[in-house]
């Protein structure tokens, strides 16, 4: 799992700005003018991103007390799994070179997507159809 440090790009309501300022410069160790325009700009932005779940929990509780409104995301990491086909034609399980270096694809279908058809689609041909019925020529 991925842990991500996100700022809100806001001060905690009840937090002094120019205390919560200086306690953020100290941990984040950026100029004033930095600090208000990446972190305080009322935008969310990613902070840190990592493994280590508590190294996440310690940099967003120092930021909290700091006085910035953050908060911790989980991200799941996409787990990619080997699926035999017809592709897989080696009789041992042992890997080939040339078999490592091929990309493997997951099965899929290559029928192409069937179109909806639109409703206003056969409208031309009703109305013509129409006009014929109601409205009939002498020949």
């Amino acid at each position: 799992m991925k842990y991500q440090l996100i700022s809100s790009g806001r001060l905690l309501v009840g937090s002094e700005e120019k205390e919560s300022i200086a306690r953020i410069q100290r941990i984040t160790k950026l100029p004033e003018e930095q600090v208000r325009k990446s972190l305080l700009n009322g935008k969310p932005k990613k902070l840190l991103s990592s493994d280590d779940k508590e190294k996440v929990k310690k940099a967003a509780l120092a930021l909290r007390r700091a006085g910035l409104e953050v908060k911790v995301q989980v991200r799941q990491s996409p787990t990619v799994e080997r699926v035999e086909g017809p592709g897989d034609i080696s009789p041992n399980k042992e890997k080939s070179s040339i078999e490592k270096e091929r990309i493997d694809m997951l099965p899929y279908s290559v029928a192409p997507p069937q179109k909806k058809s639109h409703p206003g689609r056969y409208l031309a041909g009703l109305l013509l159809f129409l006009i014929i019925m109601l409205f009939p020529t002498p020949l």
